[in-house]
């Protein structure tokens, strides 16, 4: 069993409120890509407090809360809103 520590859940959080500032502008989810680094990607993947229906796995393609996750080696995330985010 994997314990959430308290700063995956703010990252998740994080996150979470990325999106919904994105959709708050009125963007769509599938115009948006989450570029996550490995540490945020495990984190999500592992964390207790993402239930099961918030992650999706389509065709190749990882999704959290249904926009497209693209894993990067990089320090740190970030959410991609431009219209053609996941090319």
């Amino acid at each position: 069993m994997t314990i959430a520590t308290p700063a995956t859940d703010t990252r998740i959080k994080q996150i979470r409120q990325w999106i919904a500032t994105a959709e708050g502008r009125g963007l769509v989810r599938s115009d948006m890509t989450l570029h996550l680094s490995n540490r945020d990607l495990s984190g999500l993947k592992r964390n207790s407090g993402v239930r099961i229906d918030e992650i999706s796995f389509s065709e190749g393609v990882m999704s959290f809360l249904g926009v497209a996750i693209a894993p990067e080696a990089a320090a740190s995330s970030r959410l991609d809103t431009s219209a053609n985010a996941s090319a």
